[in-house]
């Protein structure tokens, strides 16, 4: 066909250049699970040129009329052509995936004066953004240096090279004309290619395959330079304390994101193990990431509050370390949404929690039943006029606007169990809600056979005796407590309409407003004045115990209603 005197259509020479265009640009190669980080070389050299290894006696190679001495020959004139250039060893992936199975021609070298071999498994469109030359027996990466603009020299018979497009120290006489690179793809990617895609018709189109790998690939694109230049619309927070087993898939799933005017900021809160390295590495390969490190630990709470002061997102997105996204277009979503609705917070839905075995293997996911409540989209609403939000678990799941989180000095009073101390402030002083279906988030679940976490009143108790202390330790990254509370209503209740009639006396108070300054300055539901508490723990059927929350608001914050317990902890609920 190549050798034929048919040309190209206008259309199909289009679709060929596009084609290219795209592969370069999003960086799709015939190896797509690989790392796109740049490699580190040595210093003091203006330019570089690669030289690509092979498998050993691989059919490429034989069929491509290769042998030891000509990739021998390929190295010498690699160094001797460039004497000015640094002239990196791309060893073949299989020698590094196969280790002691499958050798490379290579595989013996050692990194030395201009000489660096590089090992480890890399994106090749990497490579080509350092070098101006690339020196190949058959290797398909000549053909993708082709498509980056580079100079290609051959020293065996690919099916790319005889065509006038490649510098071939090979003759390859049975190809006797000359082509355009988008003939080459053409013949190759599209005419001759049978491409089965899943979730398409077979046969499937190259663009069909193409959009499966940019969903699929494990790597994502590194930001370009407009990106880069664009005033982040979302800070992620990450505190990292423990995680060095996580963090990488973690971030990687942030980086992935469709909307790429993102900063991420992991915060290194004196964790023990390796993950700032890991950080590290990957802040090196995207600008987008501010690592903080902290000279001490603080807490994971604190953590993030010193992230909240150094972010400069429109908007704000936590994510624990150990966690990750499963849905690449979530951030894009639930920005659309808040812009579309003015809204303070957008609530994105927990997609699952992802059961590990104590080895680390993956078991199942499991379905979080408190999503039920969350399966229908409001675009506008309140705390106060949609109460099953009171059913909301956790305050990952919601998007915060940063100027009015910073307008409520919204801060985690504590270092740990502090989720709700904060989500309680942040829904009672939001102007306008938002509820989305988009899948935003998958939780780590604790490994099985790992106790379960204590009840939500137990973190309560957690988390007012947590703000006392962290308040006499750290005043500066502690905020203020609120003002005393003289009656906490509920966390999490079991019944949001049973809650608002035991908050309204049965009938015989008005529900406080939600939305006054009580309530703003608190961060929390606050009643003043006894005489309301006596009231709702007569109407509830409970006696006041000493100290904590009234009874009927420890069952409702629990659940529905059950025996009661030892020294009246838990009273029966008429209302339940």
């Amino acid at each position: 066909r190549l050798n034929s005197d048919r040309e190209l259509s206008d259309e199909e020479r289009a679709r060929a250049r596009g084609l290219i265009d795209r592969l370069v640009e999003r960086r799709i190669s015939k190896y797509n699970a690989q790392p796109m980080e740049a490699p580190t070389l040595p210093e003091g050299y203006d330019r570089a040129v690669l030289v690509c290894d092979q498998a050993f006696a691989d059919a490429s190679t034989v069929y491509g009329k290769l042998t030891e001495s000509d990739f021998e020959r390929m190295l010498i004139a690699a160094l001797t052509e460039n004497p000015d250039a640094q002239v990196i060893v791309k060893t073949h992936p299989d020698s590094s995936w196969e280790k002691g199975k499958r050798s490379g021609y290579y595989t013996h070298l050692e990194t030395t004066g201009r000489i660096v071999v590089l090992r480890d498994p890399v994106n090749p469109y990497t490579i080509f953004d350092m070098v101006d030359t690339v020196y190949v027996g058959t290797s398909q990466m000549g053909l993708e240096a082709l498509f980056a603009g580079k100079k290609v020299v051959t020293f065996g018979a690919p099916f790319y090279g005889g065509w006038g497009l490649t510098d071939d120290r090979q003759a390859i006489p049975h190809r006797h004309r000359a082509r355009t690179l988008e003939d080459i793809f053409h013949a190759f990617y599209i005419w001759y290619t049978i491409y089965h895609v899943p979730g398409c018709a077979v046969p499937s189109q190259v663009e069909d395959a193409l959009d499966y790998i940019e969903t699929h690939r494990p790597f994502p694109l590194p930001p370009t330079q407009a990106e880069l230049d664009t005033p982040p619309k979302v800070s992620v927070i990450i505190p990292v304390h423990g995680v060095e087993a996580y963090i990488e898939d973690c971030i990687a799933s942030v980086q992935a994101q469709t909307l790429r005017e993102i900063e991420i900021l992991p915060v290194n809160d004196v964790t023990p193990d390796n993950a700032q390295a890991i950080i590290d590495r990957l802040a090196k390969a995207d600008p987008r990431i501010k690592p903080i490190v902290l000279d001490e630990n603080v807490g994971q709470g604190f953590a993030r509050n010193i992230a909240i002061d150094q972010a400069k997102g429109d908007f704000i997105w936590f994510i624990d370390g150990d966690d990750w996204m499963p849905n690449p277009e979530a951030l894009e979503t639930l920005v659309a949404v808040a812009e579309a609705n003015g809204s303070d917070m957008v609530r994105g839905k927990k997609a699952a929690e992802a059961v590990f075995a104590k080895n680390g293997e993956y078991i199942y996911d499991r379905p979080d039943a408190s999503e039920a409540n969350f399966d229908q989209q409001i675009d506008r609403t309140t705390y106060a006029e949609t109460p099953r939000i009171l059913r909301n678990r956790h305050f990952w799941t919601w998007l915060y606007r940063r100027d009015w989180l910073n307008e409520i000095e919204g801060r985690f009073v504590t270092t740990q169990w502090e989720e709700r101390a904060f989500l309680v402030r942040a829904l009672t002083n939001a102007r306008v809600l938002s509820l989305t279906t988009c899948p935003a988030c998958l939780d780590r679940a604790p490994q099985a056979g790992a106790e379960g976490l204590r009840p939500d009143v137990h973190e309560f108790r957690d988390d007012a005796s947590g703000a006392r202390r962290s308040r006499r330790a750290r005043p500066d990254i502690a905020p203020a407590p609120a003002p005393r509370l003289s009656y906490v209503a509920v966390y999490r209740p079991y019944d949001p309409d049973r809650t608002l009639r035991l908050l309204s006396g049965n009938g015989r108070r008005r529900v406080p407003d939600l939305s006054g300054p009580g309530a703003r300055d608190a961060g929390l539901i606050r009643f003043p004045g006894g005489r309301l508490r006596r009231d709702l723990d007569r109407a509830a059927g409970a006696a006041q115990p000493r100290g904590g929350l009234p009874a009927c608001h420890r069952g409702a914050a629990r659940g529905p209603s059950r025996p009661a317990r030892r020294g009246g902890e838990h009273a029966p609920d008429p209302a339940g």
